[in-house]
């Protein structure tokens, strides 16, 4: 049987199908494809960890990924790093992860790794789990620059230009000195 044929069978068989059956199944092949994304991350992450891709004959993790699984090494590594970060560091559980899915658990690698995970994560762990993907990636972005804020408050305690105060008989020049001597970004020049 040729690609089109087997095109054409699937698609008389959606035409045919009930709408709850298609519903169904989409449900079913989500649960698989995260189930088996964690299942991937956690074995690349015993491939790493435990350096096999030696005995199997590979100079690198990245090398035996492209020789081996046809991989991106940088996919590889993502999956390690969720792995590790998620599942090891940040002791999210699995069954958790599933249920959040890859896209979403792929933002949270960044937050964990910078920090910003902690004290927040039952917050941020329930919006990714009612959130849909877009949505969260956004509030993620929220969460980097709250955090970041936290971190390093702007100083605006005082204005940046404070004004001068300028007598009638000054001059022009008189005018503009006492501006220059009065503005901090020019004061350093």
């Amino acid at each position: 049987m040729d690609t089109d044929t087997a095109v054409q069978i699937i698609d008389t068989s959606l035409l045919l199908a009930e709408p709850e059956d298609i519903r169904s199944e989409i449900r079913s092949l989500t649960h698989e494809i995260s189930s088996k994304f964690l299942r991937l991350a956690q074995l690349l992450r015993a491939v790493q960890k435990g350096r096999l891709y030696i005995v199997w004959g590979f100079d690198s993790f990245e090398a035996w990924a492209t020789g081996d699984t046809d991989l991106h090494p940088e996919t590889a590594r993502t999956f390690v790093a969720l792995e590790r970060t998620l599942v090891e560091d940040a002791q999210i559980p699995r069954g958790l992860l599933a249920e959040i899915g890859w896209t979403k658990a792929k933002p949270l690698i960044t937050l964990a790794k910078q920090g910003k995970l902690e004290g927040r994560k039952a917050e941020i762990l329930s919006q990714a789990q009612a959130l849909p993907t877009a949505q969260f990636k956004d509030y993620v972005e929220q969460v980097r620059a709250t955090v970041t804020y936290e971190l390093f408050p702007s100083p605006a305690t005082r204005p940046v230009v404070r004004p001068a105060a300028l007598s009638d008989d000054d001059g022009a020049l008189g005018a503009l000195a006492a501006l220059y001597q009065r503005t901090p970004l020019l004061a350093g020049y």
